[in-house]
């Protein structure tokens, strides 16, 4: 039965709606690919299609990297074309193996250029068909950025494999050490696996210490420890020095420390330090023998020159008052070259302080010209001192190094010029409103010094020609001490000189102003006041236990008029306080049984306190408090000691003056003048207490 006209319309009508369904299912279907096209050519990767290694479809990209045109490559082999050729045969193993993981190759460009890819493909099925989808991505410059990173982190691994210090990376919170260098293993004797299974606490040698530095390193990003001990395998303690910080390293905080072993340079120090007290000792020693020196050679020559100035005073022949006056002249050179040696050491040594007084130009003038006096007009010279209007005149300084300086070079200047004469100049170098720099000069017209011989004068123990010793004598350590007090006083010394022309020695030193109103009129009439002013009679207590120095300083204090009682040491002297009361006392310092500056702490503590007790000679010192109790008894040191120090340790002791050795007379009666002038002084001001 043949269909009606009704039913094959209804049929056409289906099939059109089928027809138009699979139009759009088509419709849809190229939209869908042209969006996953729009997609792939969008992407920063080559995507391709392959079927067996020929090319179905790609992506512009994988055109544009290769360098190819589409006609080039579709529906060809293009595994040997884009591939390097070492690589195919591992290409196709991963590709037939399945192997959908990224891996790298080398890429090649239609113009034969190499560059690196990495490769993630997948199989897929379409129409029936195993089809392979891969997508390549060119990584060069990832690789440049990694050969540069590799290449940064070798640099560093080498820097810390190779660095002489020891390095080691410990864990914040564990306290693990997590790497270390070489230098760390060969330092602390571990092998890396034992190194790498400790903890920082099992390395040290102080544990609390430790600690500690690592709590200072996390408050803050950078520190220094001088000074910490670790510990080897072997259990050997040693010093080192650590440079620490903190930061951050593959998600975890870390600490790093730069280890120096530095025991070699704890030795090195140590052997610094040894050979600085053995020197400080030998200084000592010397500074001991000098001062024994000098008291030794002190103590007979004060008992010659005093002995012979008396004798000199007697009634004697021409002839007899020429041998003395020659003993006299030969005493004052040795007695010079004493004082030079000394001043010398002490000036090595570090031990003499300049003193700042007020003193007067012109009296330094005139005493010049008084001293040399005679000798110029024995040799028949003259000898002038010019000192300009403008030069202040009043000023503040150590005197008597400044005279030192001068007799010096007036001293050599008259011994050298045989003809002519000597000449001092005093000129104002700088001046300010409280210090002035002077120039002294001091000329003569002897044979003058040769130009090769000016640069060595004034070193040590040096005379510009060995001859002048012979011929004029002398040590050669003056102009060398005139060097070291200029530079102690601020200025310098120098020569100038041409061979047979004479020779000009001047000096710079620096002094400060005397302030207005206290400048010369009152200076001058107080050092007169002090010579002028009349010494009363005195009961003294002289303590002296050389028998030659004991005798000639009695004989001289009693040919005044006044009453000498003799001690032979501190302890006897006591004694002799608690028997009788005393106008003053002269107090040797180096004594047997009891030296000067124990006694003089006893009689100015039992002066001050009431009741005092000591562990040794206590009924002896309370006698003596009973009674001198509240008095003050004027006590001058009369010593052999000259060095740096003495004087400080006898004023600390409570004595009122110190004198040494050889002593003048008129030095004597000046200071038990100035002593006794001095006597309503306050005695609770002086005792510095008896240990």
């Amino acid at each position: 039965m043949k269909p009606t006209y009704s039913e094959l319309e209804l049929k056409m009508k289906e099939l059109e709606q089928q027809v138009a369904g699979l139009k759009g299912m088509v419709t849809a279907q190229r939209k869908r690919a042209e969006k996953y096209r729009s997609f792939s050519e969008a992407g920063f990767e080559a995507i391709f299609i392959n079927d067996n290694g020929m090319l179905k479809d790609a992506n512009n990209r994988y055109f544009d990297m290769f360098g190819y045109e589409p006609v080039e490559l579709l529906n060809k082999q293009v595994i040997p074309l884009t591939i390097a050729p070492e690589f195919y045969e591992q290409l196709l193993k991963r590709v037939h193996s399945g192997y959908t993981e990224p891996y790298q190759v080398v890429g090649i460009r239609k113009d034969g250029s190499r560059f690196p890819i990495e490769i993630q493909a997948k199989q897929v099925r379409y129409e029936g068909s195993k089809l392979r989808v891969a997508a390549i991505r060119d990584i060069s410059e990832r690789k440049r950025a990694e050969d540069v990173l590799w290449e940064s982190e070798e640099k560093y691994r080498k820097l810390f494999s190779t660095i002489h210090s020891g390095v080691m990376i410990i864990d914040e919170q564990t306290r693990d050490i997590i790497d270390v260098n070489v230098a760390a293993l060969y330092t602390y004797g571990y092998s890396r696996e034992e190194f790498l299974s400790l903890k920082y606490i099992d390395i040290t040698a102080e544990q609390e210490d430790s600690e500690e530095a690592i709590q200072q390193l996390l408050a803050g990003e950078r520190q220094y420890f001088p000074l910490r001990y670790h510990r080897k395998k072997d259990g050997t303690k040693f010093p080192v020095e650590i440079f620490a910080t903190s930061f951050s390293l593959q998600g975890r905080r870390v600490l790093c420390g730069i280890f120096h072993d530095i025991s070699v340079r704890k030795k090195a120090e140590q052997a610094l330090i040894s050979a600085k007290e053995a020197a400080e000792a030998a200084n000592r020693a010397k500074s001991e023998f000098l001062a024994n020196m000098s008291h030794e050679l002190r103590t007979p020559m004060n008992a010659i020159l005093g002995m012979n100035r008396l004798a000199l005073k007697t009634g004697l022949t021409k002839e007899q008052g020429n041998y003395l006056a020659t003993v006299e002249e030969a005493g004052e050179s040795l007695l010079k070259i004493i004082d030079n040696v000394l001043d010398f050491s002490k000036i090595e040594a570090g031990q003499l302080a300049m003193e700042e007084r007020a003193f007067n130009l012109r009296e330094i003038s005139t005493f010049l010209q008084d001293r040399f006096a005679l000798k110029v007009r024995e040799k028949g010279l003259s000898l002038t001192c010019r000192l300009p209007a403008d030069v202040p005149v009043a000023l503040l300084g150590d005197e008597t190094r400044l005279r030192q300086v001068l007799v010096h070079l007036v001293e050599n200047a008259i011994k050298f010029t045989e003809t002519g004469g000597v000449s001092i100049l005093v000129e104002q170098v700088q001046n300010n409103e409280e210090a002035i720099c002077l120039r002294f000069a001091v000329s003569d017209t002897g044979p003058g010094i040769a130009e090769g011989d000016q640069e060595q004068i004034f070193n040590n123990f040096t005379q510009a020609d060995s001859s002048m010793t012979r011929m004029y004598g002398g040590t050669g350590l003056g102009l060398a001490l005139c060097k070291k007090l200029t530079l102690l006083m601020g200025g310098k010394i120098w020569l100038e000189s041409r061979y047979g022309q004479g020779a000009t020695f001047s000096f710079t030193a620096n002094f400060k102003k005397e302030p207005e109103g206290t400048g010369n009129r009152g200076l001058v009439a107080q050092r007169k006041t002090r010579v002028n002013g009349k010494l009363s009679v005195l009961q003294i207590l002289l303590v002296e236990d050389n028998p030659f120095n004991r005798d000639l300083a009695r004989i001289v204090l009693e040919k005044k008029g006044n009453r000498v009682t003799t001690a032979t040491t501190g302890l006897e002297a006591l004694e002799l306080m608690t028997r009788q009361s005393f106008g003053a006392i002269l107090m040797d310092i180096q004594m047997p049984e009891m030296d000067g500056i124990t006694a003089t702490k006893l009689i100015r503590l039992c002066e001050k306190q009431k009741n005092v007790a000591v562990r040794e000679h206590n009924e002896l010192i309370r006698r003596i408090n009973n009674k001198i109790y509240g008095t003050h008894t004027p006590i001058i040191a009369m010593t052999a000691h000259a060095m740096s120090g003495d004087k400080y340790l006898c004023v600390q002791a409570g004595m009122d003056e110190y004198l040494t050795k050889p002593f003048r007379p008129e030095e004597v009666f000046t200071a038990l003048r100035d002593v006794t002038a001095r006597s309503t002084v306050d005695v609770r001001r002086s005792p510095r207490g008896y240990s």
